[in-house]
């Protein structure tokens, strides 16, 4: 219903070019504005990335308005986005680390699919972009608690890695310093 009101996605037709798909969505700390992450089908849907937008306008009377976040990596998709105190805003991407297309996608660490490359953190206004976390794996699902610290779920495979040749492959069999493998 927002995203109509708002002039996005098509009406009456099966999903084509201008068709949106919505997730993510996070609450600012006001209650006045909606972050979320949404794509907007086009003519070449494999080029079709995820952005960030914030919706406003949910004073009775008022008409909502959604906008593309500023400032925000356009080639790569960034998706579960959540403001921070400082309405800075912390999200996942799968932008590569030199921000270039040149080694896009990230592969997971047995480049066995695609995967994100950690958190990010955007402040919108100034373009400033911060890589807070990386894991080879991904990070999903941040969210920020009352004390501002980041909250987030990591993903690692911590396994022997049945690729390598030659016996080089080996795990831990637990993390303390004077761990032995096997």
């Amino acid at each position: 219903f927002l995203t109509r009101e708002a002039g996005y996605g098509v009406s009456d037709q099966d999903q084509g070019i201008g068709a949106i798909a919505v997730r993510d969505p996070h609450i600012h700390w006001s209650g006045q504005r909606i972050l979320f992450s949404m794509v907007v089908n086009s003519v070449d849907p494999a080029a079709d990335r995820w952005q960030m937008y914030e919706a406003k306008g949910f004073e009775p009377g008022a008409t909502v308005q959604i906008t593309r976040v500023a400032n925000q990596p356009v080639n790569f998709n960034n998706v579960q986005p959540c403001y921070a105190p400082d309405d800075r805003i912390i999200y996942v991407s799968d932008r590569t680390l030199d921000g270039t297309l040149a080694t896009y996608p990230a592969l997971d660490e047995k480049s066995q699919g695609r995967i994100n490359t950690g958190l990010w953190s955007l402040n919108p206004q100034t373009g400033d972009l911060i890589h807070l976390e990386h894991s080879p794996s991904g990070s999903f699902d941040p969210t920020v608690d009352g004390f501002g610290r980041v909250l987030f779920t990591r993903w690692d495979l911590l396994q022997r890695d049945e690729k390598a040749v030659g016996g080089s492959a080996f795990d831990y069999t637990l993390e303390a310093t004077a761990a032995t493998f096997q």
